[in-house]
């Protein structure tokens, strides 16, 4: 995941866009920002760009359904959110679970993937 920040300007966006396709990154990474006109920004200028939604808040159905991946503060989400994003073919990443029980909770929810800052801990975790 790259995530662009509120101050990327039109001069950046291009140079990224320019950047990703350079290095092939359409399959392997997804632009995340907290900022929806800069992800339409980037997916207007190249449609194969994933980009999902920083959100600290769970959206609605519709801006979730316009950028196929929300990445959401992990104490927002729920079992039904994730239930209904999956639904209409929205992935879900939640950001930043450290504890083991946010864990357990989190996989029970069937989120897609869990952004932490123990990844060792979260392997050891994930290969019970």
């Amino acid at each position: 995941m790259i995530e662009l920040k509120p101050t990327t300007t039109r001069g950046q966006t291009a140079r990224f866009v320019d950047l990703w396709a350079k290095h092939r990154a359409y399959d392997w990474a997804t632009v995340i920002s907290f900022v929806p006109a800069d992800l339409d920004a980037v997916h207007a200028a190249d449609g194969r760009i994933h980009t999902a939604l920083l959100t600290a808040k769970l959206p609605d159905l519709a801006t979730a359904h316009r950028y196929g991946e929300v990445d959401v503060l992990h104490t927002a989400v729920t079992a039904r959110f994730t239930a209904a994003m999956h639904a209409i073919g929205v992935k879900v990443i939640v950001w930043t679970a450290d504890d083991p029980a946010d864990w357990g909770r989190l996989t029970s929810y069937h989120v897609d993937l869990i952004t932490t800052n123990r990844p060792a801990e979260y392997l050891r975790f994930a290969r019970r």
